[in-house]
């Protein structure tokens, strides 16, 4: 079973990757796809470029790995490419930078730890409110907030997912449900900007662009993609909902979710993991 997951999760991730590079060459052979002329022509239009043949446009991928703003560590960055605009007479180059998924329909945006986002947010001027380490560290099983090792045997298994090892959202205290809810709709410009453009790294890498498959490109190996500016899919994503049933085990901002991540590698299986519908 365990093998099964991870050659599922191996299987997914090449897929994805495949998918990058198929973007990459499709915008450097935009002049014979009029669907991806569009799209280099949408990009030149923000860019105030009146015409693009004076340019020569062509993408690249990004680094695999870049250094964390906030630490020594690598990992990578936001964007997972770059298109250049380079003017023919003077060489000079814009650069902007792509996030691309090949999914429309809640794809992973974000996998972190509970206390490397609340660092985060600290970093951004985000107020962090007491109790929403605790809150947020419960939902996930993170660290030593784990029903195995806060609660009496017996109670541990009247949690649904006891076996992860996690709280859901309602079996919170209710204080601790007040704390994630304000702290998540109060901050859900600067969480949605930290989450879909920023998050740690040089600045350099944050990203402009965000293209979506209109379809799950692993499912039906189709390519037709939505490209809009980064800003104007943050400026969608901000709708006060907060979403908590009994049959969840995520909570929703509009059409950002935060759910425990699915994994099988040890601590990481308890970390946060942020999904983006297209919206």
């Amino acid at each position: 079973m365990m093998t099964d997951l991870i050659f599922a999760w191996e299987n997914w991730r090449k897929k994805w990757y495949d998918f990058e590079d198929l973007i990459v060459e499709l915008i450097n052979d935009y002049h014979n796809n009029k669907n991806w002329k569009k799209i280099v022509y949408f990009i030149a239009n923000d860019l105030w470029i009146e015409n693009v043949e004076d340019y020569n446009v062509f993408a690249e991928k990004c680094p695999k790995s870049v250094k964390d703003a906030f630490s020594d560590s690598k990992k990578p960055p936001k964007a997972d490419a770059h298109i250049y605009y380079e003017n023919k007479k003077t060489w000079e180059k814009i650069k902007k930078w792509i996030s691309i998924k090949s999914s429309n329909i809640s794809i992973q945006v974000l996998i972190t730890n509970v206390n490397a986002f609340l660092n985060v947010c600290r970093s951004y001027e985000i107020q962090i409110p007491e109790l929403l380490d605790i809150a947020l560290s419960k939902f996930c099983g993170f660290g030593n907030y784990k029903p195995s090792l806060m609660l009496p045997r017996e109670k541990i298994t009247n949690l649904v997912q006891w076996d992860r090892d996690r709280w859901l959202v309602y079996e919170l205290e209710k204080k601790e449900q007040d704390v994630m809810e304000n702290f998540f709709n109060e901050n859900q410009k600067k969480i949605s900007e930290i989450v879909l453009k920023k998050w740690s790294w040089e600045e350099e890498y944050w990203v402009d662009y965000y293209v979506a498959n209109k379809n799950k490109y692993s499912d039906t190996w189709i390519v037709d993609v939505e490209l809009d500016n980064i800003t104007n899919i943050i400026d969608r994503s901000i709708k006060l909902w907060w979403y908590i049933t009994t049959i969840k085990w995520s909570f929703h901002l509009w059409s950002l979710t935060v759910q425990m991540k699915w994994s099988w590698k040890w601590e990481s299986y308890h970390w946060l993991q942020f999904n983006k519908s297209w919206i």
